[in-house]
């Protein structure tokens, strides 16, 4: 997977999400221009960066993949809940309960994934996505 920057400013402040990526054991490599241009040769030559994931590849059927992923988190003793949350609730600055449409949910750790609607709950609790 490569990501392409027109301006080398844009890659800097993006840069956060890279070093999460890579803390997590995501293999990052950071490239110029002329790497990323080599990488993909119909890329505009103003193209000043590039972040090359190696060995992140594209999903063809996200269907598929969410599917079993599920299946295997319930495998695990997992519980999948269906529900509109509609209020998140903090202490001592750690998400410690979510009010749901189905009642309230507390736990030790809480996964977002919320797609374009995670960065308003995120900001909520003062967190950036």
């Amino acid at each position: 997977l490569l990501h392409v920057f027109e301006r080398r400013a844009a890659l800097d402040a993006a840069r956060w999400a890279y070093d999460l990526r890579a803390a997590h054991g995501v293999r990052v490599v950071e490239l110029d221009g002329a790497a990323t241009r080599a990488r993909e040769p119909c890329l505009a030559p103003h193209v000043e960066a590039g972040m090359w994931l190696p060995d992140v590849a594209l999903v063809r059927d996200p269907l598929a993949l969410t599917s079993a992923v599920v299946a295997r988190f319930r495998a695990l003793g997992g519980t999948l809940l269906t529900a509109e949350v509609t209020r998140l609730a903090a202490e001592r600055g750690r998400l410690r309960a979510a009010e749901t449409s189905t009642g309230p949910v507390e736990a030790d750790l809480f996964v977002l994934c919320a797609g374009a609607w995670s960065a308003p709950f995120a900001q909520r609790l003062g967190a950036r996505v």
